[in-house]
C-alpha cells in the first residue's frame, strides 16, 4: 500500500508510517483528540531519497534537495494522493514522519508544509522528502553516523485546522502542567523565534500566566493541561504539542520527554573560592583530557604568570619535534614545582590533583600552594607548541578539530605522525574527569545569572558564541554553546556541547527537546546585561568559562 489511513492497523507500524504517524494512530485508538489523516508510506520515498543521496556526494545539501524535488511521483501515486485528499478536506498540513522521530534528537529536523491544496500536494510530499537533506538534517546524520539516503521518510497528511492558539504542554510527576502557547504560527514557537506565553496549571486546576495581556483565556490553559494529563495517563507521554480550535484542544503529537519551565527570578548568591582552585578549573576547562593531565595541569598551579589557552596560529612545521619539546619542557616545570618529590614529581602531582577532584580538596590545595614558582612564560610556550601540533594534526586529517588533541596522550599523538594516520573524526565526546570540579568551582563565582530551565542536568566548559547556526564555529567538544535564540540550526552542535544557553526563546523550542534527549543541560532567557556583559563580550575566544545548572536555571561565568 502506498497510502495508509491513520485508523488502519498498518498505521501503527513505524517502519511503514514513520514514528510520528504511528504515535498519532496509537493516540487516536486511545480516544484522544487527534485529527484524521493518511500517510504516504516510507517505501514511496526511496527512489527520490536515492537520487538525493547521489547528489549529496557530488554537490552537497542544496544539490541533494534539488535532485529530490526533480523526481516525479509515480503517476498512480499522484492520482491516488489527489483523490484521497479531495475526498477528505480542502487544505492540508503535510508533515514529516520519519522512523527517527521516535526520540527528541530529531525534533524539528524535517519540514512541515501548511495550507496545501490538492494540486500542491505532490510538491509538498517531495518537499518533506527533500528536507532529509537540509544542512541541519545532514549534520545530525553525521553526528549520529547515519546515511541520509537510508532514512525511512513517510509523510503524514492531515486537515489544516483553523486555530486560535497552539503550543506545547508538559506534565510533571506532581500533576503540575507547564504550558507554552502562542497565538501566532506554532512553527515560529517550536523554531525558537516566538517567545510565547508561559503558564503553570496546578494539579487543582489553578492557572498562573506569566503575563497579564497574553491574549489567551485562562480556560484554554486549563483545557490544555487536562489534555496533557489525559495523554500521560493513557499512553505515558509527558509532553504534547497542541492546537486549540473551536472550543477544544487538538493533539498534534506527543513524546516521553518533558519540557521544563521553572524560573529562578533572582541571581543566586554564591560563595568564594580558592584562587588556585579557580586557576586549575579554568586550566582544566581549556586543556582537558589525557594531554592536559600530562603536560599542563601538573605545573599550572605554580606558574608565576597567567597561562592563556592556545590561540589560532600556524601549523607546526615539525610536529614530532614540537611535541617532544613540549613534553620535555613540561617535565622540567613539573620537577621544579615539585622539587622535594624528585624523582617522582609527575606521579606525586597526579596523585595530589586526583585528591583535589575528590574529597580531599582542602589538603590538596594546601599542598599546591606550597609549590615552588615556575616561569609562566615557559608554560605559555608549552600551550603554543601543543596548539601548533593540533593545527598540523587537523591539516593532516588525523583529527577533526584542534580541541580533540587534548583527549589523547603525547605518545598516541606522536604515533599519528609516525604512521601517517590518526583516529579521524571523534565520536561524541563525554565529560572529562575534571568537568565536575570545573562546574563546582565556576559555580561559586559572582552571582549566578538566572534564567528559565529548558533541559535538566549540569555542565561546564569554555564558552563559544554562535551567531549564525548555519555557519557556526567548530566545536572541539564540551563547550558551552551560547546563542541569542534557540534556533533549530543549533541542534547538530549539541552532540559535542556540555550545555546550551540562550538569551531568548521559549522552553517549547525543538532544540531544547534535542538537548533533553542528548542529556545536555539548557537554560534560556539569561540576561547578560544584569552582569554588565553582552554577547560580543562572551564571543572573545578563550576568555570565558561557564557553569550551567539546568535544574536551578542558573549560569555562572568566569572570564
Amino acid at each position: 500500500m502506498s497510502l495508509i489511513d491513520l485508523d488502519d492497523e498498518a498505521a501503527l507500524d513505524p517502519r511503514a508510517a514513520g514514528a510520528k504517524a504511528a504515535r498519532l494512530a496509537q493516540l487516536r485508538r486511545a480516544g484522544l483528540p487527534v485529527a484524521p489523516g493518511f500517510v504516504v508510506t516510507a517505501e514511496c520515498a526511496r527512489p527520490a531519497l536515492g537520487a538525493g543521496a547521489a547528489a549529496l556526494t557530488e554537490g552537497g545539501s542544496g544539490a541533494a534537495r534539488l535532485a529530490v524535488m526533480a523526481e516525479k511521483l509515480a503517476p498512480e501515486l499522484e492520482r491516488h494522493l489527489r483523490t484521497e485528499m479531495r475526498g477528505r478536506f480542502h487544505t492540508a498540513i503535510v508533515r514529516s514522519s520519519s522512523e527517527l522521530e521516535s526520540g527528541g534528537r530529531w525534533a524539528g529536523a524535517f519540514s512541515t508544509f501548511e495550507d496545501v491544496t490538492p494540486d500542491e500536494l505532490d510538491t509538498a510530499v517531495r518537499g518533506v522528502w527533500a528536507s532529509t537533506f537540509t544542512v541541519d538534517a545532514v549534520e545530525r546524520c553525521e553526528q549520529a553516523d547515519l546515511d541520509p539516503g537510508a532514512v525511512a521518510m513517510a509523510v503524514l497528511v492531515q486537515p489544516q485546522l483553523v486555530t486560535e492558539c497552539g503550543g506545547l504542554a508538559s506534565v510533571s510527576p506532581d500533576g503540575v502542567v507547564e504550558v507554552v502557547a502562542t497565538t501566532g504560527r506554532l512553527s515560529q514557537l517550536t523554531a525558537g523565534w516566538d517567545s510565547g506565553v508561559c503558564a503553570t496549571v496546578t494539579a487543582e486546576g489553578e492557572v498562573d500566566v506569566d503575563t497579564a495581556d497574553s491574549g489567551i483565556d485562562a480556560a484554554v490553559f486549563a483545557r490544555v493541561a487536562q489534555l496533557a494529563r489525559d495523554t500521560f495517563d493513557r499512553v505515558g507521554d509527558a509532553t504534547i504539542e497542541w492546537a486549540f480550535t473551536g472550543d477544544q484542544p487538538v493533539l498534534l503529537q506527543s513524546s516521553r520527554s518533558r519540557v521544563r519551565g521553572a524560573v529562578t527570578a533572582e541571581p543566586v548568591a554564591t560563595g568564594t573560592v580558592d584562587p588556585l582552585a579557580l586557576r586549575l578549573a579554568v586550566g582544566a576547562a581549556h586543556h582537558p583530557g589525557t594531554l592536559g593531565a600530562e603536560l599542563v595541569l601538573p605545573w599550572l598551579a605554580a606558574a608565576d604568570t597567567p597561562v592563556r589557552p592556545g590561540v589560532p596560529m600556524a601549523a607546526s612545521r615539525d610536529p614530532r619535534t614540537d611535541l617532544r619539546d613540549a613534553h620535555d619542557l613540561a617535565r622540567t616545570l613539573t620537577e621544579r614545582a615539585w622539587r622535594d618529590t624528585m624523582p617522582h614529581a609527575a606521579d606525586v602531582a597526579t596523585s595530589v590533583l586526583r585528591r583535589l577532584r575528590g574529597n580531599e580538596g582542602g589538603r590538596a590545595l594546601g599542598r599546591l600552594a606550597a609549590l615552588a614558582p615556575v616561569p609562566g612564560e615557559w608554560g605559555q610556550r608549552i600551550v603554543e607548541l601543543l596548539h601548533g601540533v593540533a593545527v598540523a594534526a587537523v591539516q593532516a586529517g588525523f583529527i577533526g578539530h584542534t580541541g580533540h588533541l587534548w583527549r589523547h596522550s603525547a605518545d598516541e599523538i606522536a604515533g599519528w605522525f609516525e604512521r601517517g594516520h590518526g583516529p579521524g573524526k571523534a565520536p561524541r565526546i563525554g565529560p572529562d574527569p575534571w568537568e565536575p570540579f570545573v562546574f563546582s568551582t565556576i559555580s561559586t563565582q559572582g552571582p549566578a545569572l538566572p534564567g528559565r530551565s529548558a533541559a535538566s542536568g549540569v555542565g561546564a566548559g569554555p564558552v563559544i558564541v554562535v551567531t549564525n547556526p548555519h555557519d557556526p564555529p567548530p566545536l572541539g567538544g564540551r563547550e558551552v554553546v551560547v546563542a541569542e535564540s534557540p534556533l533549530p540550526g543549533l541542534s547538530p552542535l549539541l552532540w559535542s556541547a556540555s550545555a546550551l544557553v540562550t538569551l531568548g526563546g521559549n522552553p517549547g523550542a525543538h532544540v531544547f527537546e534535542v538537548a533533553t534527549s542528548l542529556g545536555v543541560p539548557a537554560v534560556l532567557g539569561v540576561r547578560l546585561d544584569s552582569a554588565g556583559l553582552s554577547l560580543s563580550d562572551l564571543a572573545e575566544p578563550g576568555r570565558f568559562v561557564a557553569a550551567v545548572d539546568g535544574d536551578r536555571a542558573t549560569v555562572a561565568l568566569h572570564g
